[in-house]
């Protein structure tokens, strides 16, 4: 009997640290269903070689959860050098913490949209030609969204020119 309980003892603290580590997201993580828990999202921009397809604009990157339960935006961050060059990449890293959602981890199956929207404060436009999404834990990594030849601006003269993300 004593036998018995300790094992039940000890499959009781194995469930509990296992969801403790699940719960703090550690180096790699998974839902219960096998869907990649995000701690890092990374978004790579590409402008058009056309005139003006250049920007000094910040625009701001908003993913929603379980179709607009939770929406989280953050506003891309300068890089070192220049910002949206003609015919350029730039690549920026998030942590899921960024966002402040109200877990640790996403899960990517929670993920139901990805949103381009302009910084309405500059008027500057920038040419968007591809853009790609991808989340990251630990050394398991994703592609959220592909969208190329997009050929669209993203223009802090038109609110509306926000630009949604295909999810791949």
């Amino acid at each position: 009997m004593a036998l018995l309980s300790n094992l039940c003892s000890l499959l009781l603290v194995t469930a509990l640290v296992t969801q403790a580590f699940s719960a703090e997201c550690p180096e790699q993580c998974y839902d219960k269903a096998g869907n990649l828990c995000a701690r890092s999202v990374y978004l790579s921009i590409f402008t058009r070689d056309d005139p003006n397809a250049d920007s000094t604009a910040l625009p701001y990157l908003t993913i929603e959860l379980n179709g607009g339960t939770e929406t989280k935006t953050v506003r891309l961050y300068n890089l070192p050098g220049h910002n949206f060059e003609r015919a350029k990449g730039d690549l920026w890293e998030f942590e899921v913490d960024d966002f402040e959602f109200s877990e640790p981890c996403v899960s990517t199956a929670a993920i139901t949209g990805v949103t381009l929207k302009p910084d309405t404060s500059d008027g500057d436009g920038i040419y968007i030609k591809d853009v790609f999404t991808w989340v990251r834990s630990g050394a398991a990594s994703e592609m959220l969204t592909a969208d190329y030849d997009i050929n669209a601006w993203l223009d802090g003269d038109t609110p509306e020119s926000a630009i949604d993300l295909s999810k791949v």
